[in-house]
């Protein structure tokens, strides 16, 4: 089993962090779930992002106005996702002028060209909405962002690359398209995905409801109780009127004044009120998580940047997915597994944030990684139709691996060599 733990470890380095799959309940997340019970951030920024999606010129106009303008009559600052297709008229102007300032309190995102689901998108698809969002956002305010919010809150794995590719630092989507732990750096950027809501969603009615101000400082306290961070999401229709059903362009005072007091708390605490991609540069060490893991916790707790997720550039790879699955579904399973996996996540976790992070640093020694790891990932394709339901049956299926790949990594180079030599 030893041999199985090493050669996993040098050649693969899959992830161990759990994929956690939280509730979410009326478009909230449900931090009582059992799965955040044992959660403990690694870093946190003591801090908080607020996230304005939806900016653009034709819907909910004069409620938009009104709440940018609470930001910055308060001098709060705000990350606004911008729609690059209705980006013009009196609310490009209105932004223009404010991000004009030498101490603006708006940072621009990109938020899609007209809020498309890039989840369903190929990745030239995704790039070319991407640059033409950028160029409207540069032509009005000559501000290229750095941050992207996606439309509907989802990515695929082109999504991670057109971002890579366009320099952006921050991306904030959904947490169940990206699941904890964080904070998450994909290719480079980070993943702080939004942590609360100031309304919620009504399936029934297809309204957002506004939220009192003292629930979603509920979750703010939560989400960095959990996370480290909280990214605090605002749209246009959460202050806006409701009349026969729908959402108008009317402003809602009460909710204004929700958001109001819900700055003034926040204010009063010891969080410090950010940009979304300031959020990495305020993140500091969790001396609890630390001494947590001195004292040895189960080190399959730990999320860290793991060298197959480094390489592969996401934690929702097919690769690492397929990794994870061969995890939960096969090796613990059955004792041996189990004990295997405890063994191999204390020899795992001596090298492979150290690894990651090279891999991420230089690209060419990730794509080395890479293909390096993807013959033998492709091997463990054939656990998939086994069942490693005795030990027996770990124990067999672990020795014919390393076989397998010794014979791949080792054998097939030797023999071409000793072939070269003796045509030579």
């Amino acid at each position: 089993m030893k041999l199985l733990m090493i050669f996993l470890g040098v050649f693969c380095g899959f992830s161990i962090s759990p994929f956690i799959h939280a509730e979410v309940y009326e478009g909230r997340i449900n931090y009582l779930d059992p799965e955040f019970e044992k959660m403990i951030p690694s870093e946190i920024c003591n801090c908080v992002a607020f996230r304005f999606d939806d900016i653009q010129n034709y819907w909910l106009h004069d409620v938009q106005l009104e709440v940018l303008e609470t930001f910055r009559e308060n001098n709060i600052p705000v990350t606004i996702g911008i729609i690059g297709n209705d980006f013009d008229g009196d609310m490009a102007n209105y932004i223009k002028n404010v991000t004009s300032s030498e101490n603006s309190n708006f940072e621009i995102a990109n938020h899609g060209w007209t809020h498309e689901n890039f989840a369903v998108l190929d990745k030239d698809q995704q790039n070319q909405l991407i640059k033409n969002t950028n160029k409207r956002i540069f032509n009005v305010t000559g501000i290229l962002p750095e941050t992207f919010i996606p439309p509907m809150g989802e990515i695929n794995n082109g999504t991670i690359e057109v971002l890579q590719e366009n320099n952006f630092t921050t991306f904030s989507g959904l947490m169940l398209t990206s699941p904890p732990p964080y904070p998450l750096v994909i290719s480079g950027a980070h993943h702080f995905p939004e942590t609360a809501l100031t309304a919620v969603y009504k399936a029934e009615s297809q309204i957002f409801q506004g939220l009192p101000h003292s629930e979603t400082l509920k979750d703010i306290q939560q989400s960095q109780k959990k996370f480290g961070f909280s990214v605090i999401a605002l749209h246009p229709q959460d202050f806006a009127v409701i009349e026969n059903g729908i959402h108008v362009n009317k402003i809602n005072q009460d909710q204004i004044h929700e958001l109001v007091l819900l700055i003034e708390e926040i204010q009063k605490s010891d969080l410090k009120i950010v940009f979304l991609n300031q959020i990495s540069e305020n993140l500091t060490k969790n001396l609890e998580y630390q001494e947590t893991k001195s004292s040895n916790s189960n080190p399959t707790n730990n999320g860290g940047c793991l060298i197959a997720t480094a390489a592969y550039g996401s934690e929702i790879a097919p690769q690492v997915q397929q990794l994870r699955e061969l995890r939960d579904n096969q090796l613990l399973q059955t004792e041996s597994g189990s004990a295997f996996m405890k063994s191999f996540n204390e020899f795992y976790y001596s090298f492979s944030p150290t690894v990651a992070d090279y891999e991420r640093e230089h690209p060419i020694f990730k794509e080395a990684v890479k293909l390096a790891i993807t013959p033998m990932i492709s091997s463990l394709l054939i656990l998939d139709y086994v069942d490693l339901d005795s030990e027996e049956k770990v124990l067999s299926f672990g020795i014919s691996l390393i076989l397998l790949n010794v014979g791949m990594y080792l054998g097939i180079p030797l023999a071409a060599i000793i072939g070269i030599k003796k045509r030579i």
